[in-house]
């Protein structure tokens, strides 16, 4: 949100399709004793944990405002090929019309399968989790109360999001978001049944949380994998978002990670010396080694909790129960895991 308000583009989203998250709730899964983990706003001093926007309107304000800068050409052709030079990059383009895009540096920005990164030959770690993330939208019997829960089931991780009431709504929203990761055979099973059945499954395996559910939307689903470019610079290249990482979304931090690649390369470009051309090696690596902390523990912390509660061993499966539990009665530290989350947005700057 910091980003958009830096971007002005902020004040242009339909408030009506946004829903802030003022409190989360994570349960583990030891039927004995089960582990549970309470963030809130309110507790950590914060206006709110998080906030809800949907995809199309997020992009809408983001074409809006490319929209407005005069100076911003969108071209819709295919790459056809990229050739760097001492002083520029040339992209080749391969529509209708032969024609060429001259800059000093690119910004690899075209996800997951980056085109521009496997062009440049850029490797990187990566591992496949065998995993799905399977996403629907249900309504609820009960109002969300701008509440996120998430429940560690095992091999599983199943989160249902609060959404914004439909436009018009008079009364608190029921409308919720699920991202189930999963098993690839249990996702594939999801997305053959009926959207009633996939309510039945997922009321089920929430213990009826938020009451019935009806399902407003069929199942989707998505592979899921870790990757880590080796390096997120070369000569006159940046890389950010999923062409340069791409984590496990049991946080929901793989947007914001993008993001913040994004307001690191605004600050490092509007921070450098006069005479620094933007393709500079040097000015590129100082980009790269912003980023390196932030993304090292974010990286390491996902994959990491995705680690510990796959393994399905009853010692562990309590360890890690009584580790939430535990964390749950520390309000001083629970409260400085919101505010160091929230620390790695960006503080709105103007842009020059």
């Amino acid at each position: 949100m910091a980003l958009l308000d830096r971007l002005r583009v902020a004040g242009q989203l339909n408030r009506s399709r946004l829903a802030p998250v003022y409190d989360m709730e994570i349960h583990g899964d030891d039927t004995r004793r089960p582990g549970r983990l309470g963030f809130s706003a309110y507790g950590a001093c914060v206006s709110e944990l998080a906030t809800i926007v949907e995809s199309r309107e997020l992009q809408r304000v983001l074409q809006l405002g490319c929209s407005m800068q005069a100076q911003l050409e969108s071209v819709d052709d295919g790459v056809s090929s990229i050739h760097f030079h001492d002083d520029h990059v040339e992209i080749v383009l391969d529509g209708s019309q032969a024609r060429s895009v001259k800059a000093s540096v690119l910004v690899g920005a075209d996800g997951a399968n980056s085109l521009v990164r496997t062009h440049v030959g850029i490797t990187g770690k990566h591992r496949d989790y065998a995993q799905c993330g399977v996403v629907a939208e249900f309504e609820a019997e009960r109002p969300h109360g701008d509440i996120a829960y998430q429940w560690f089931l095992g091999s599983s991780i199943l989160a249902l999001l609060p959404l914004p009431a439909h436009e018009g709504a008079s009364t608190p929203s029921h409308r919720m978001s699920m991202v189930w990761s999963t098993a690839q055979a249990h996702a594939t099973q999801l997305c053959a049944m009926e959207p009633e059945r996939v309510a039945a499954e997922v009321e089920r395996a929430c213990g009826a949380r938020l009451g019935a559910l009806r399902a407003a939307s069929p199942a989707l689903a998505f592979d899921l994998h870790y990757f880590i470019a080796d390096t997120l610079v070369q000569p006159r290249l940046a890389l950010v978002g999923d062409a340069a990482h791409v984590m496990h979304p049991l946080a929901g931090q793989g947007m914001n990670a993008g993001l913040a690649d994004v307001a690191t390369l605004l600050d490092t470009i509007a921070d450098r010396e006069t005479f620094r051309d933007l393709g500079d090696m040097r000015l590129l690596r100082r980009y790269a080694r912003a980023r390196a902390a932030d993304l090292a523990l974010l990286m390491r912390t996902t994959d990491g909790l995705q680690r510990l509660f796959a393994f399905d061993d009853p010692f562990v499966r309590a360890v890690r129960n009584v580790g939430l539990n535990l964390v749950n009665r520390l309000p001083v530290f629970k409260n400085g895991l919101i505010r160091q989350a929230i620390g790695r947005s960006h503080s709105p700057r103007k842009l020059t």
